[in-house]
């Protein structure tokens, strides 16, 4: 009896059915990898607003040691101009929308220090993510590579 069960009929809907199983895994490998490039992307610009903050926050610290009177000052595209610092105790500390607050030196390492743990955390959530999605991508793979 299970011979008569095994037309031709069943058998072309078996390996429909196999050839469409294998190209939505395709599609999800290839949603995956998209997935993964991208997040790289965001890691490295994330990466370099850390160096940024880092880069600050030291800037900050070294204001404390030494009063320095002339700085450069960027003013973009890689150009700087000539300045003089008179108070290093206050900083203008951004908040986003256009608005920056006076605050003390030791309130804006404060802040500056927050908001660079902050950006840790994201990217080591980024790294477990991207850590989930490579081994989705390897059980994906190994899976494709059963099916040929």
């Amino acid at each position: 009896m299970p011979e008569k069960n095994k037309t031709p009929k069943n058998a072309k809907s078996m390996e429909i059915k196999k050839m469409e199983e294998k190209q939505q895994k395709l599609m999800q490998f290839q949603f995956l990898q998209q997935a993964n490039q991208q997040i790289q992307q965001q890691a490295v610009q994330l990466a370099q607003k850390i160096a940024e903050l880092a880069q600050a926050k030291q800037s900050l610290e070294d204001f404390e040691k030494v009063k320095p009177s002339d700085a450069l000052v960027p003013i973009g595209g890689g150009n700087y101009i000539s300045g003089k610092i008179s108070n290093s105790d206050e900083i203008l500390v951004t908040f986003g929308a256009g608005i920056a607050v006076k605050k003390s030196r030791a309130e804006a390492v404060k802040i500056t220090e927050s908001r660079l743990q902050e950006l840790q955390k994201i990217a080591q959530e980024m790294t477990a993510q991207q850590n989930l999605i490579n081994l989705q991508l390897q059980s994906l793979q190994q899976e494709l590579q059963k099916s040929e």
